[in-house]
């Protein structure tokens, strides 16, 4: 009876094997410099790098590969294939990834962009639905900026942000400045409101968020619970849609 081939390329001649189980073989039984291609990989992968091509697609499929052998290491095939899969499997899960244990975090794109929950993308359309948001940065004179984290679980999980309102269509100044939030945070006079910026679109996967940009110059000092006071923001990571809205201050 002959060998069973080891070789990647020897391997998918036969019938029956795929480019999957041709890399797992030829790299955990040979270490033979071949990256493993799965589920937990492509999740792994488009997160790291905040890579939107559709993982279905053959440009995707060509791309993630691309990237998977990128980052192989030679002669560690074996090793770096099983440890990106289990990876996957126990960290960067589909659905409530263990961001806050995640040892690349701190290198993870999409978590500093916000699109954890976004990725991997597939090809199928889904409809855009639109979301209105209406951010006040409340600006203490005596303590700085008023921010808060982001625990839902929603988009932008785990980062920061100034008061948030959103509503299903967007407010008005008057709504803006007579509203509950505002009344609630005890921000004091409104005669400083102002709004920075107007209709600001910012496209999601499967979300399109018009924000509304609002400045609150305020003598009080109050924080409310889970809030606080910083006086520099650039310290924190926050969405890319609100450094896009705070590039209107300048």
């Amino acid at each position: 009876m002959s060998e069973f081939p080891r070789d990647y390329e020897t391997l998918l001649t036969l019938d029956g094997i795929g480019e999957y189980t041709a890399s797992a073989v030829a790299s955990i039984s040979s270490n033979q410099s071949v990256a493993v291609l799965d589920g937990n990989v492509y999740r792994v992968l488009s997160r790291f790098c905040c890579d939107r091509t559709p993982i279905d697609t053959t440009e995707g499929k060509k791309r993630f590969r691309k990237l998977a052998n990128h980052f192989l290491l030679e002669g560690q095939a074996s090793v770096y294939n099983q440890a990106i899969m289990d990876f996957g499997a126990l960290i960067c899960t589909p659905r409530a990834p263990l961001c806050n244990n995640c040892p690349v975090a701190l290198n993870c794109l999409a978590l500093k962009d916000g699109m954890v929950a976004e990725l991997p993308l597939k090809s199928r359309k889904q409809r855009q639905t639109s979301r209105y948001m209406t951010f006040v940065e409340v600006y203490s004179r005596n303590k700085g900026w008023l921010l808060h984290k982001r625990v839902a679980k929603d988009i932008w999980r785990g980062l920061y942000e100034p008061i948030l309102m959103e509503s299903n269509e967007r407010l008005t100044f008057d709504e803006v400045a007579n509203s509950e939030s505002l009344s609630l945070f005890q921000v004091g006079s409104l005669s400083s409101l102002r709004c920075v910026a107007k209709r600001v679109k910012h496209v999601l996967t499967h979300r399109i968020i018009w924000a509304d940009y609002y400045i609150l110059e305020s003598d009080s000092d109050y924080c409310p619970e889970d809030f606080f006071y910083t006086k520099s923001i650039d310290s924190y990571a926050v969405p890319v849609l609100l450094k896009q809205l705070r590039a209107f201050l300048k």
